[in-house]
């Protein structure tokens, strides 16, 4: 017997909502979800007073080298190579801080709100937000005589839901 299409595709998006967009796995899934983000986060500002502090440092060492060489200290082809190295390590460090001032933290209210238009677009008749979800929360679907097995993925956590002939589901 043939199974077709619509009728696994409509078992794994009821699957979805039911496992990942019930209301108390959904709960869960913004709470993981903001863990995550308050670590992105807080990685971003380390990584921001991280390279501040590089480009302070790379400025420091370019006043000592001009006092060195205005002193006498190193010859001025010595002068310049080493001025040389150090400005494009500040160019470097620019053209990062240039990036992290153009990457702005991400809002838990935002994903919260983004997560529920999820679990609303799955009633929707519009196949490509589907296939999206889809491929965003689906790792593999297995199709067997009796059952279809379906393993769900995000950050870490995994479901296996089995459908179909076996009357198991969750």
């Amino acid at each position: 017997p043939q199974i077709r299409k619509e009728v696994i595709e409509n078992l794994v998006f009821k699957t979805i909502q039911n496992v990942i967009f019930s209301p108390d796995r959904l709960e869960i899934f913004i709470q993981e979800l903001t863990n995550k983000i308050n670590t992105q986060n807080k990685n971003f500002d380390n990584l921001k007073k991280k390279n501040d502090k590089d480009m302070e440092n790379i400025k420091n060492k370019k006043e000592k080298l001009l006092t060195l060489f205005l002193d006498g200290f190193i010859t001025e082809e010595e002068f310049k190579n080493k001025n040389d190295t150090l400005e494009l390590e500040l160019i470097e460090k620019i053209r990062i801080q240039e990036n992290l001032n153009n990457t702005k933290n991400i809002n838990i209210n935002d994903i919260s709100s983004y997560v529920k238009k999820l679990a609303d677009a799955l009633d929707s008749q519009n196949f490509t937000i589907k296939k999206q979800i889809l491929q965003t929360f689906v790792e593999e679907i297995i199709i067997y005589k009796k059952s279809i097995n379906i393993k769900l993925k995000f950050f870490g956590l995994a479901d296996r839901d089995t459908i179909g002939g076996s009357g198991r589901s969750r």
